[in-house]
């Protein structure tokens, strides 16, 4: 099972495809980055992410070093 976090609207048609494969929403220690717009700091890197959803275009809203930082 792993775990996301989003941080903008994201439209329910998308999000049924991870309630359906049983990922579920953590706010605290999330597996993965759900964004659209919303600019990311770095506290909201934490140990276990593995990856971050950009529904959108460019990365000029996340600080790509520190997340990589992070694993």
């Amino acid at each position: 099972m792993y775990t996301y976090k989003i941080f903008n609207n994201i439209a329910e048609d998308g999000l049924e495809v991870l309630t359906n494969n049983s990922y579920h929403v953590d706010e605290i220690d999330p597996d993965a980055l759900i964004i659209r717009s919303q600019i990311i700091s770095d506290e909201d890197f934490n140990n276990s992410l593995k990856c971050i959803g950009r529904a959108g275009a460019g990365t000029n809203n996340i600080s790509v070093k520190e997340a990589t930082k992070k694993g």
